[in-house]
């Protein structure tokens, strides 16, 4: 047990001076909380565009060309669970350090119950944005949905299985890949909106569909890089702990 709390408490101590604390947090939390600020203070609205109906996004400007109007229903769910979802993943990368206290306290307590309602809003937010795809004039709009959705349910079942002290450093690699996805996301939507609206989208005579893919897919690969390092990391670290406890063997047998 010993050597699990001490690998538990290494993880951490890890987390609380990783890339992310030791700089980024300043520019990027007064971004995400401005972000989701303006997705609760706006609204989104629907206007005819060349005879076509087009959803602009409250939080973003994104535009999207529609069939038909997206429920309101589904439209909050969406929205709300995301909003959610990001203040509550936010409060955990803020606040991990404070689980190096006692077994049972108020910060170990409320990391796993917001922990299991950020799983939940992840749902709620996944399946509501999965209904609403077929609302989307887009012809290639639901192979891009399934490619969005996947990762949400690969961190929600990454998390869920991780959370024991025995894993807690995958469990710690999904929690941060989660919070990439949380990062990754709003300025993946406003550099696709921004693109809609470039000069280099009218040179080149792009969609709006094209420029929302470009825009969120460049984002995206950028933060998946950054993603795939930090996994790297792991994959690593693991061969390097399996290689220390070879040697201790082997220099037990020596002794003996």
């Amino acid at each position: 047990v010993g050597k699990w709390v001490r690998a538990k408490m290494d993880e951490l101590r890890a987390d609380a001076k990783d890339v992310y604390h030791r700089g980024l947090k300043y520019i990027l939390l007064p971004v995400l909380l401005m972000y989701g600020l303006l997705a609760v203070l706006n609204k989104g609205r629907n206007e005819t565009v060349d005879g076509q109906l087009v959803h602009t996004a409250r939080e973003s400007g994104l535009r999207m060309q529609l069939k038909s109007k997206f429920p309101d229903a589904l439209l909050q769910i969406h929205a709300g669970c995301a909003v959610a979802m990001l203040l509550m993943v936010l409060f955990q990368k803020h606040s991990v350090i404070r689980m190096l206290g006692k077994e049972g306290s108020f910060a170990r307590q409320a990391h796993r119950w917001v922990g299991r309602l950020t799983l939940l809003v992840m749902m709620g937010m996944d399946v509501a944005g999965y209904l609403m795809g077929p609302y989307a004039q887009w012809d290639h709009f639901t192979t891009f949905e399934y490619l969005f959705a996947a990762p949400w349910i690969v961190f929600l079942a990454g998390i869920y299985s991780f959370a024991s002290i025995k894993h807690v450093r995958l469990h710690r690699l999904f929690g941060n890949m989660l919070l990439k996805a949380c990062i990754a996301t709003p300025l993946a939507r406003l550099a696709g909106a921004a693109l809609q609206r470039s000069e280099l989208a009218t040179q080149k005579e792009w969609s709006d569909e094209m420029a929302y893919y470009i825009g969120i897919g460049g984002v995206s690969a950028v933060v998946g890089l950054w993603q795939a390092c930090d996994a790297l990391h792991v994959v690593v670290s693991y061969w390097g702990d399996d290689l220390n406890a070879n040697l201790h063997v082997k220099s037990n047998k020596k002794q003996a």
